[in-house]
């Protein structure tokens, strides 16, 4: 292969001055709607579903690790196939001799020795159980860790650090395909075996081991002939324990999610704040975009503002359900201003007709922006002060429903807002007509207790609408708030309504200035590692643009999505 040369030709001649920004190639020539979208989205960029990987083995029609440089190398004497995986291709092993083996001056990094623990997960199939302690993936032996066969049985057990984890009840010999984690936490104090979605047993606190061996997928390197015999696909290593919501994730259900997805490809552009409500746990909502987090204020009375954790929607594990009484989330994030286009998208469970989902701008005509059901109808209505535009169809039965308010590109009067109730346009029924002139705050340091804050704007706020006071809070769920600064169209929102539809991709750029300071900035979280594999950690406190000082230590920096 020759060598690409950017800014000049390869002898040197016809030099370029310019900058040049977000370079890539394909093996294909792109349609004309693929080429729109890149100058709407950017290239897209492969962003970790669950963050932290150190190599991932996709297995599609190659043994590449598509994180780092653990490719692995086919061993066995006849080639290895490739079969239809969980996504896409997944290799298919004989039983005899086949297996991959990874990089031995690699082996290290898989050995787990800073105590932080680690995480593997793998999809297979069994095509024959044929000999005991058949290994899925391995290291060794002993204290070492591997995922295998137990004994004689059919079904799975691992060793994370401290023997092999009691038997669980899922029988795998089946033919279908399965999904396994095995997580070592040693601050935790014990090896977790999950099988499609479930805990299936647990372990005491590891102690792992350190070998000399390569790690092998279908193989254990300290026992041999003990191959595989099935498809194995989408295997993934951390070098931390992964929680169970992460493994819930993954499985989805069944439905399985790809470690990576492709970021730009095929996400609608235009994202400018995105909170998923999907964590689960604590007080801090991210937000993947800007970084623009929401969080619990002190509301009526100088009082905690409180939420609850319930099951998600359809496309998604979690959501925030909100108790009707100061309860809602702030976020410093102004809102869209003026007469701009915009998109509003979430998904709610409810059965409050009162109530408002979410909101920002001022009580003044036509300058905020509300988004309610329409009293007892409980059909969508946005409202924008002096006015407002309600839809056909009720959503507050109490089930998931996916909605979005729409003010369309060009669009100046509110009688032009779209709305959409699962995926699908829902006519408008009614309302009063205004010049759409949508206020938005120029300071987002809000006193949350106080309600009365007159002509005064709000930033973008969840589960109420400070605008009346605090007695407009939302009795329900939800989840997957989105903004967008455009008009969605019909098959972009029900793209988001099938989570076809990634979240915005994380970007950074660096730029090195005259003093020798480094100009970090990006969107996303931002991780920074010693060397290239990892191990990854996030910077705690950090904001875009970042400036590093000469004196600093070399290490290396990645953005990835929340």
């Amino acid at each position: 292969l020759s060598n690409i040369y950017l800014g000049q030709m390869a002898n040197g001649v016809r030099t370029f001055t310019g900058l040049l920004d977000d370079i890539a190639i394909w093996d294909r020539a792109l349609s004309a709607a693929e080429i729109a979208d890149l100058t709407s989205g950017g290239i897209p960029v492969p962003v970790q579903v669950v963050p932290g990987l150190i190599a991932y083995w996709p297995f599609d029609g190659n043994l590449y690790d598509a994180i780092g440089d653990n490719h692995g190398e086919a061993m066995g004497t006849d080639d290895i196939g490739y079969t239809g995986g969980q996504f896409g291709e997944g290799i298919a092993l004989d039983g005899i001799d086949q297996f991959v083996q990874t990089p031995v001056e690699n082996e290290e990094m898989f050995d787990f020795q800073d105590g932080t623990g680690f995480s593997i997960s793998a999809w297979f199939t069994v095509d024959s159980f044929s000999k005991n302690w058949q290994a899925l993936i391995a290291k060794g032996e002993g204290n070492r860790w591997r995922v295998h066969r137990r004994g004689g049985e059919s079904i799975m057990t691992g060793n994370g650090g401290n023997a092999d984890v009691p038997a669980g009840p899922t029988d795998v010999n089946d033919g279908e395909i399965h999904h396994l984690v095995l997580v070592s936490d040693p601050d935790g104090g014990e090896v977790r075996l999950y099988v499609d979605g479930e805990l299936e047993a647990t372990g005491a606190s590891p102690a792992i081991q350190s070998n000399d061996n390569p790690m092998m997928i279908g193989e254990n390197p300290d026992a041999r002939g003990r191959t595989w015999h099935g498809m194995i696909d989408d295997v993934g290593i951390w070098a931390r324990p992964i929680t169970e919501e992460e493994v819930a994730l993954i499985y989805n259900n069944g439905g399985g999610t790809a470690l990576i997805s492709a970021g730009a490809a095929g996400a609608v552009p235009g994202l400018v704040a995105h909170w998923p409500l999907n964590e689960g746990s604590g007080d801090v909502f991210r937000e993947v975009v800007g970084g623009l987090d929401g969080f619990l204020p002190l509301a009526e009375n100088g009082a905690q503002t409180e939420i609850s954790w319930s099951d998600g929607p359809p496309t998604q594990q979690n959501s925030v359900e909100f108790s009707g009484v100061n309860s809602f989330i702030a976020t410093p994030f102004p809102g869209i201003g003026g007469g701009e286009p915009r998109t509003v998208a979430f998904w709610v469970r409810t059965t409050d007709a009162d109530a408002y989902y979410m909101a920002w701008g001022s009580n003044e005509t036509p300058r905020k922006w509300h988004i309610r059901a329409n009293g007892a109808s409980g059909v969508m209505r946005t409202e924008y002060a002096g006015g407002q535009n309600f839809a056909t169809t009720s959503i507050i039965d109490g089930e998931w429903h996916h909605v979005a308010s729409v003010f369309p590109n060009g669009a100046t009067e509110g009688e032009a807002i779209l709305h959409y109730v699962d995926g699908v346009l829902d006519p408008r029924t009614g309302g009063a007509n205004q010049t759409i002139d949508t206020a938005i705050v120029t300071d987002a340091d809000i006193d949350w207790t106080n309600a009365a804050r007159g002509l005064d704007p709000y930033p973008v706020h969840i589960g109420a609408v400070l605008a009346h006071g605090f007695g407009r809070m939302l009795t329900g769920s939800m989840a997957d708030v989105r903004i967008y600064d455009r008009e969605l169209s019909e098959d972009q929102i029900r793209a988001i309504f099938k989570g076809e539809a990634p979240a915005a991709k994380p970007t950074i750029s660096v730029v090195r200035n005259a003093d020798g300071t480094v100009t970090v900035t990006y969107t996303g979280k931002l991780q920074v590692a010693p060397t290239v594999n990892g191990p990854w950690e996030d910077v705690e406190g950090a904001t875009s643009p970042l400036t590093l000082q000469p004196d600093q230590p070399a290490t290396f920096g990645r953005t990835v999505s929340e």
